[in-house]
């Protein structure tokens, strides 16, 4: 079994962008399993190890949240097509072309592939030029 990956290694897109996980407007997990989704949130820094009950439970993370997550619904809802309609999402809110999904002028989205203890992508999405 892999271990986790430490919280050193976890932030190498963000690092590599120039900024923050405070910078992340709009966060879209890779989600084929909704345990992944949890699992991730903490892996990438997002909510503190053990804290990601506590963090849906007082609404930070989720639509209307300090952290929007998954704003299309999420494989499960939408369909399983391996986080691509993720990524149309993240466009479609930076764009403002998201309807009734429109999350307030995003500037910035994250979209995370899920196991990322063994295997992961992360694309950080702008409407800004750095």
């Amino acid at each position: 079994m892999a271990a986790p990956l430490d919280p050193a290694g976890r932030r190498p897109g963000l690092r590599g962008a120039g900024i923050g996980r405070e910078a992340i407007d709009a966060l879209y997990i890779q989600d084929p399993t909704s345990v992944w989704v949890l699992q991730m949130l903490e892996l990438y820094g997002f909510v503190e190890p053990g804290g990601v009950g506590e963090a849906f439970a007082k609404g930070e993370v989720g639509y209307g949240g300090r952290l929007p997550l998954n704003t299309n619904g999420g494989q499960l809802s939408e369909a399983y097509m391996w986080g691509f309609l993720h990524l149309v999402e993240a466009v479609r809110q930076l764009r403002g072309e998201a309807g009734a999904r429109q999350l307030p002028g995003p500037r910035t989205a994250q979209y995370c592939s899920t196991f990322g203890f063994m295997k992961a992508a992360s694309t950080i999405l702008s409407r800004e030029l750095r």
